[in-house]
């Protein structure tokens, strides 16, 4: 599940939290900010979780992260998926799409 806040300086801040069947959250991870939009994730077989938000983020299932990539363009879309050999495909506004190996 992802959600987005607002500070008191209306900036808008993305997290990705895991919550248990029962509603409880167990853990929070704040993606960062930015002015629009809403975050996708993705899960990978590998039980990471994808987020795009301003950058790719690749958070393990506790929550920690296991990395994060910039497009150097500032063209990183929201949404992607991730093939069976676990590279990472996310779409880009201007070159269709980065990729990202994450075996």
């Amino acid at each position: 599940m992802s959600s987005v806040r607002y500070n008191a300086d209306n900036e808008t801040y993305a997290y990705l939290n895991k919550v248990s069947p029962q509603g409880d959250l167990i853990w929070e991870y704040e993606i960062g900010w930015s002015f629009s939009g809403s975050p996708h994730p993705f899960i990978g077989s590998n039980g990471n979780v994808y987020v795009t938000w301003g950058k790719l983020h690749a958070v393990k299932p506790d929550g920690t992260v296991d990395w994060t990539w910039e497009d150097p363009e500032g063209h990183l879309l929201a949404g992607g998926l991730v093939d069976n050999n676990g590279n990472v495909y996310v779409h880009q506004n201007e070159a269709g799409y980065c990729e990202r190996s994450c075996a």
